[in-house]
């Protein structure tokens, strides 16, 4: 479990890099709002593409160790016109190979997580957690150390090459053992257990990662994470433009992971230890997150952005653990990176896409307000979807 996890936490230490500056690294480089919710929305599209067709290889061939390096290098790559040109047309195609390549690590690093971990949700709770953990220490470290600047693109591509090479070095270590080929022995063997099909037809069966319950769980999952766009794509100019938070702003950005690893942790506990229904975990964000727009919407004070940033521990660190343990728990370990990159693509990526493109404009033509509200309303919808459907989407341990 620890080579995993400090797999993750060196992932999530280039993402600290990554995430969070793509909004100003655009603007640095004199794009409007409109042109940056574009470009954003067009490397959204890719991380829905690119993953999916990564992940069917990385099941194919049972090379995920080496689907994750390939990813992470050429993503290092591709991040230098990215934060350099000035020219349209190139920063589009880089961000469209970018975003695409580097959107792919985190799927496949789940889709280890869980298979490696025989599907254990509080040992997968502590590895995300140690995750989080390098994203909220690289996040502080940056701001408080002047490290990053946030005017200043250089240091930021110089800091997420670092980073970047340091993860794609490690993943060389990883345990050959991850390869779906030896995976595959040692679940024939019985070392591993797989889920079947249930006899039940009342309740979910496993053995497809497309029945119905899946199907549902992505369509309010995009939804919900439609909503919550307004946070991942667009809550950076926010800070630097409205709270006037300047470089600090991933101090903030920080605090919110820093909420995470509590609620992450608490998560697998509660789902190991006392049965609780990971779709419930999901319902409980998607309120937090209805909470957090409103609160960006309605209050601009410290005090109160301050609490928003908490609620982050609820919007993202249950959601998670919510959802990735309903996928390890109903989809066959043979098809883990593809389920993985489906909920990730279609109900993640796809939302962001067109959350990026649509935020854009909205905030041109009304303001950071009136977005925050707009999209509260879509992570309600995707919160009611599971609340009515919630008991066919309970799945047996």
């Amino acid at each position: 479990m620890a080579r995993i996890a400090i797999a993750d936490f060196l992932f999530y230490l280039s993402s600290a890099a990554f995430y969070p500056y793509l909004q100003i690294i655009l603007r640095n480089n004199g794009y409007h709002h409109s042109s940056v919710g574009l470009i954003l929305a067009i490397g959204e599209a890719a991380s829905v593409v690119i993953p999916l067709l990564v992940a069917n290889l990385a099941d194919r061939t049972g090379k995920r160790r080496l689907c994750v390096i390939f990813c992470i290098l050429l993503a290092i790559l591709l991040f230098v016109p990215v934060s350099t040109s000035t020219t349209a047309w190139i920063t589009i195609l880089a961000m469209f190979f970018c975003r695409g390549l580097y959107s792919c690590l985190n799927p496949l690093l789940d889709s280890i997580a869980t298979t490696y971990l025989e599907g254990d949700s509080s040992k997968y709770s502590t590895v995300r957690t140690i995750g989080t953990l390098g994203y909220v220490l690289a996040c502080f470290f940056f701001g408080l150390s002047g490290i990053i600047q946030s005017g200043n693109n250089t240091t930021i591509l110089k800091t997420f090459i670092i980073c970047g090479t340091a993860f794609g070095v490690y993943c060389l270590t990883l345990p050959k053992m991850i390869d779906s080929g030896i995976m595959s022995r040692r679940i024939a063997k019985g070392d591993i257990k797989v889920y079947r099909h249930s006899d039940d037809h009342s309740r979910p069966r496993y053995g497809s990662p497309y029945e119905k319950s899946f199907v549902i769980f992505i369509i309010a999952t995009f939804f919900l994470k439609l909503g919550n766009s307004a946070i991942e794509r667009l809550l950076s100019s926010y800070m630097t433009e409205v709270m006037k938070l300047g470089d600090n702003f991933i101090n903030y950005v920080a605090l919110g992971s820093t909420a995470e690893i509590a609620i992450m942790l608490l998560s697998g506990y509660l789902i190991k230890k006392k049965n609780v229904p990971p779709t419930l975990l999901v319902i409980l964000g998607g309120l937090g997150l209805c909470a957090r727009l409103l609160i960006y919407a309605v209050w601009s004070s410290m005090p109160a952005f301050i609490i928003a940033q908490l609620l982050h521990g609820l919007t993202f660190g249950a959601t998670q653990i919510g959802s990735v343990m309903f996928i390890a728990k109903s989809v066959p370990k043979e098809n883990a990176s593809m389920a993985m990159s489906i909920y990730t693509c279609i109900g993640t990526s796809l939302p962001n896409t067109i959350g990026s493109l649509l935020g854009g404009w909205i905030i041109e033509s009304q303001g950071y307000e009136m977005m925050f509200v707009m999209y509260s309303a879509f992570a309600l919808v995707g919160t009611m979807i599971f609340i009515i459907t919630n008991r066919s989407l309970s799945v047996k341990k």
